[in-house]
């Protein structure tokens, strides 16, 4: 293009790009070429612009314009200009690349990206609504069952507060479970990758599952001393998980008197082979791939072996989300074999906190409180019936009860407890804003706040520890766990006068 707008050059591609032959182009001003109308004016203002001045702010630099092509559509191009010297007035070279079809895509992958995002957190809130939902009558379930177990009950009563429990925990492993895989398949699943010793988890899952193995005459065998001061990158608790789920259906679904076998060994190619083995009945070839759908137990469900269906689709979700794989081969008539492939990796220094989680759970419980007053934020009446009645059993601690946030925070104020239970799904404001109204004040930041909710979803547990609850108790409630908390949180006496319990 010369000093005046026009074009000198026009090469191949520019006539591919545009539309116009070389010789139409030719001797035509540039702008009514290529330029939309709405930038003519000022495609001929830069030009004038650099004649006077010599410069320009699109010279030698990189930018996306729309332009026109013959037929008159609009495309975006990549535009590239510098100036060639000469001894009389400038001539200009623009290097021009038709994006459009690269920008289409980096918009529908933008889009794209977005609607996941926007999926994913629908599926977040509803795995969140569901948990608490589901939670919620579970709680009074087994927590009243609970304490009809504490009581004195005859034979026949204690036949029917087992088979209460016995069907609320089935019903909370089948809710877990399908939370569990909807939350893998919804996001990644948070992993916690550490360097884990191998033969402690291994003899520690083994030793889990002795009593269902002595109770069915199932033998159980470990043969891991290849893997003996072998390290592999997992997540302890999923890999705990992993091995729970395939040493119990190698129990249940075994014949009588037989033998379950977890085993381990290097491959050699950098990864740990562990398999567990059963001496049942074996699967057909054709049922093998039905394995890993939920809920199909394969016709299970037509006998007495109690299950979900559940255990092996999830058990391969965790496992793959750790790096790994899961295969099987089985034969009828003779049995199953489950493998489960992890990286190795080099020991860690890393502190075991499931370690410590562990020696937490063995500390005995504290003697009873005394005068201890306790407020209970909880809108549902028969979640505060439940804790009413455990603390039946702690007769020496008065409970305060509070239906909405703010007027919990209010009684917080006026009569300082020891101690506050809140439910994050409160109908005026959630658990996030009770606490942060908790801490604001100087009288209620330092009481002990223990979060009780149904929301079992990983992100609303760490919101709330954030916030600034020192304790997050999931729904329903494990009554003696509960009665240890509080004697755990609660001090060893309080002096009944100074604070208004009434």
């Amino acid at each position: 293009m010369d000093h005046e707008g026009k074009v000198t050059e026009w090469n191949p591609a520019a006539e591919t790009t545009f539309g116009y032959e070389r010789a139409e182009a030719i001797g035509r001003q540039l702008g009514e070429l290529i330029v939309p109308e709405a930038l003519r004016e000022r495609h001929y203002e830069g030009i004038a612009h650099y004649l006077t001045t010599g410069t320009g702010p699109v010279l030698d630099t990189r930018i996306e314009v729309p332009a026109l092509r013959a037929d008159g559509t609009e495309i975006l191009v990549e535009l590239s200009i510098t100036t060639i010297p000469t001894d009389g007035p400038p001539l200009f070279t623009a290097y021009l690349r038709d994006i459009t079809k690269r920008r289409l895509t980096e918009d529908a992958l933008k889009a794209a990206t977005a609607e996941a995002e926007r999926a994913n957190l629908a599926k977040s809130e509803f795995l969140s609504r569901m948990s608490h939902e589901l939670r919620t009558p579970l709680n009074a379930i087994l927590g009243f069952g609970q304490l009809l177990e504490m009581d004195d009950l005859n034979t026949e009563q204690e036949r029917g507060v087992e088979q209460i429990l016995k069907g609320g925990r089935h019903l909370l492993d089948l809710i877990n479970e399908v939370l569990d895989i909807a939350r893998i398949e919804a996001e990644a699943p948070q992993m916690e990758m550490e360097s884990v010793a191998a033969v402690e988890v291994l003899s520690g899952a083994l030793n889990m599952v002795r009593p269902l193995a002595n109770g069915r005459s199932i033998e159980l065998r470990g043969e891991w001393s290849a893997a003996q001061g072998l390290f592999v990158l997992a997540d302890k608790r999923r890999f705990n998980q992993v091995l729970l789920n395939l040493l119990s259906n190698a129990v249940k679904y075994n014949r009588a008197g037989g033998t379950a076998t977890l085993a381990a060994a290097p491959t050699g190619d950098g990864l740990l082979r562990i398999t567990v083995s059963d001496t049942g009945a074996g699967i057909a070839p054709e049922k093998i791939e039905r394995l890993w759908t939920p809920f199909d137990r394969l016709g299970a469900e037509r006998t007495d072996i109690e299950g979900t269906g559940l255990g092996l689709a999830l058990t391969r979700r965790l496992v793959e989300a750790m790096g790994g794989f899961v295969r099987v081969q089985s034969t009828l008539g003779e049995g199953s074999t489950f493998s489960v492939e992890l990286p190795l990796i080099s020991p860690s220094s890393q502190t075991d906190s499931a370690e410590s989680g562990e020696q937490e759970s063995r500390r005995p419980s504290q003697s009873p409180q005394t005068h201890a007053l306790v407020l209970y934020i909880e809108d549902n009446l028969s979640n505060f019936n439940l804790v009413q009645n455990i603390l039946r059993h702690r007769p020496e601690i008065k409970l305060l009860a509070a239906t909405q946030g703010r007027t919990g925070v209010e009684l917080a104020v006026k009569h300082r407890p020891d101690l506050i239970l809140l439910d994050v799904n409160l109908p005026d404001i959630d658990g996030e804003e009770v606490m942060r109204l908790l801490r604001v004040d100087e009288g209620t930041r330092a009481i002990p706040v223990v979060a009780v909710s149904a929301d079992a979803t990983p992100q609303q547990i760490e919101r709330i520890q954030a916030a600034g609850a020192t304790q997050y108790l999931t729904k329903p409630l494990d009554v003696k766990r509960f009665l240890t908390m509080l004697d755990d949180s609660l001090p060893k006496s309080v002096p009944p006068s100074g604070r208004e319990d009434s």
